[in-house]
């Protein structure tokens, strides 16, 4: 059989008509493979386990998945960081982390997500933001912490959450650190599918709160493209902190003096609840009768 002929055979006879229909066929299987495996392609949990946390609570979401959370809280503190973690994180690994932000002056309440830490459950778009709202409602409901006192605090895939929630509750202040437009805008930088998950920029029109961007300019995951998108994009109050020098993953590490300095500063654009002073009896009491003053992990 002559080439020309096994190439008819293997491939059908060249046609316009028939790369179109290949390309619509390939784009096909795409598209159902992004709408069914998404979330398995986006989530990473860790798989190595951590302790007991200082602090450590459990709450559950509204679909009833149990939650893993630690509250931290500061004396002297008005405002509360709610921190939603990177991907292939958990608390135990943030807590060095989450320690420095409680020794800048502020209150912090983290959690893991679904699949996540000791978290139950496995990680979905859609499980994500119920486990957001889930810990939102521990800090306003049971904890009596007033929304506008929120600062909540997003970082890389933790800005999917953090920015459904300032969308959809009120709060006081809202922080993107190495944060996308969108989940599917990372590896493709344009529009591929009618669909797609964690849009941040389409929701920050439905966000009324001061805005805080931060971004390594040398990130080699999510490109500072992205950042200064969503800042240029935001109509609101706001401010940005581009690091030069950092990545990805160590944009604390090159400068925390200066990354907790930029923190204050922002803090100081969010106009507390007047009641602040009174909440913070409730901000200070851990369950079982203890501070957070009164636990040796949090001492220098």
């Amino acid at each position: 059989m002559k080439t020309t002929h096994l190439k008819a055979f293997l491939f059908g006879k060249f046609s316009w008509k028939r790369i179109l229909l290949s390309l619509a066929e390939i784009y096909l299987g795409l598209l159902v493979f992004a709408w069914f495996f998404a979330d398995l392609l986006i989530h990473h949990p860790p798989t190595q386990k951590y302790g007991a946390l200082a602090g450590e609570v459990t709450f559950t979401a509204k679909d009833g998945t149990k939650l893993c959370g630690a509250w931290i809280p500061q004396k002297k503190a008005s405002l509360t960081i709610l921190f939603s973690h990177g991907n292939a994180e958990h608390m135990g690994n943030d807590m060095p982390f989450l320690r420095e932000l409680w020794s800048a002056g502020f209150n912090v309440f983290a959690y893991d997500y679904r699949g996540y830490g000791h978290s139950e459950g496995k990680p979905t778009e859609k499980g994500l933001y119920q486990d957001v709202d889930a810990a939102y409602k521990h800090l306003t409901q049971n904890l009596r912490i007033p929304p506008e006192n929120i600062l909540v605090m997003g970082r890389s895939l933790g800005s999917g959450p953090s920015t459904w929630l300032a969308a959809h509750e009120p709060v006081g202040g809202l922080v993107v650190e190495s944060g996308f437009t969108s989940a599917f805008r990372v590896p493709i930088p344009f529009p591929l599918f009618p669909f797609d998950q964690f849009p941040n920029l389409k929701r920050l029109d439905q966000i009324r709160c001061p805005l805080l961007v931060i971004h390594g300019m040398q990130d080699e995951v999510i490109p500072n493209s992205h950042g200064k998108k969503l800042f240029s994009s935001y109509q609101g109050p706001k401010k940005a902190w581009w690091v030069e020098t950092a990545g990805h993953n160590d944009i604390f590490s090159t400068n925390p003096d200066e990354y907790l300095r930029q923190l204050r500063e922002f803090a100081k654009e969010i106009p507390l609840h007047k009641t602040a002073t009174d909440n913070r009896q409730n901000a200070i009491t851990l369950y079982h009768g203890r501070t957070i003053e009164n636990h040796s992990v949090w001492h220098r």
